[in-house]
């Protein structure tokens, strides 16, 4: 079993899935560091929409990266809400930690 794997729960070691992995595992690295790069450039952070918005990716592309970042620590949740194109549901704002969860500014 891929340690590495973030579904392996859900697959069941189906070796199908495994490769799958295996075969994104190098992209989804990519994606998540044009994301953070993307959030270290815009200071007062970026919601999920514009993410998606400036880079293109899918709404659960996109989100899953924004997902594995938080967890690295490398981004935080700065509290802000913005609403979503055309008034929709309100969106966390997210910041660049870089790479230090202690440093973390929240604008308010």
């Amino acid at each position: 079993m891929n340690r590495d794997d973030p579904c392996r729960n859900y697959h069941r070691n189906a070796d199908t899935s495994a490769e799958a992995w295996e075969m994104i595992k190098r992209r989804t690295q990519t994606m998540r560091e044009q994301i953070q790069a993307l959030i270290e450039a815009h200071p007062a952070g970026l919601c999920c929409f514009e993410i998606e918005s400036i880079t293109g990716l899918s709404h659960q592309t996109a989100s899953a990266r924004i997902t594995e970042l938080k967890k690295l620590g490398l981004i935080f949740d700065n509290g802000l809400r913005r609403k979503g194109p055309g008034g929709g549901a309100s969106s966390r704002v997210y910041q660049a930690s870089f790479g230090n969860a202690d440093i973390q500014v929240r604008i308010f």
